[in-house]
């Protein structure tokens, strides 16, 4: 696995056409998806990594925050995490790689949420699927 880190982000894009509330995301570095977008186009796969969120890892994704008193507290800290390097897209429609992260299962805990060490770093939209 190999370890990046992320600014976290709550309710990105607010005061956007973008904005959907309830919304954390770790911010990660967009050359991660840019290179994986490039490795998995050698196999024939066309990936958009351009989205109003950028490269990211979705901690809380739009669900009713049980704690709203700690929603915001640790916007813009610095979180590490681990990926694997094993791109999926088992869903047909994105692109995407594992990522573990006992610091981000902690900001669910915060929040209200139960734990859930594993998640995801999103590549990108497939531009078409092959059969």
């Amino acid at each position: 696995m190999f370890t990046s880190s992320g600014i976290l982000r709550f309710d990105p894009l607010k005061g956007t056409k973008y904005f959907e509330s309830g919304w954390c995301l770790l911010s990660c570095d967009k050359q991660i998806a840019e290179y994986y977008s490039w490795l998995i186009k050698k196999y024939g796969l066309s990936v958009n990594t351009s989205s109003p969120w950028g490269t990211h890892i979705s901690v809380v994704r739009g669900d009713t925050v049980l704690n709203p008193s700690a929603w915001g507290k640790l916007e813009g800290v610095e979180v590490e995490f681990a990926y694997n390097h094993i791109v999926r897209y088992d869903n047909g429609q994105h692109a995407w790689v594992d990522v573990y992260s006992e610091d981000l299962s902690g900001v669910r805990e915060m929040l209200g949420f139960q734990p859930k060490p594993w998640f995801h770093l999103t590549i990108g939209r497939l531009d078409h699927v092959h059969d």
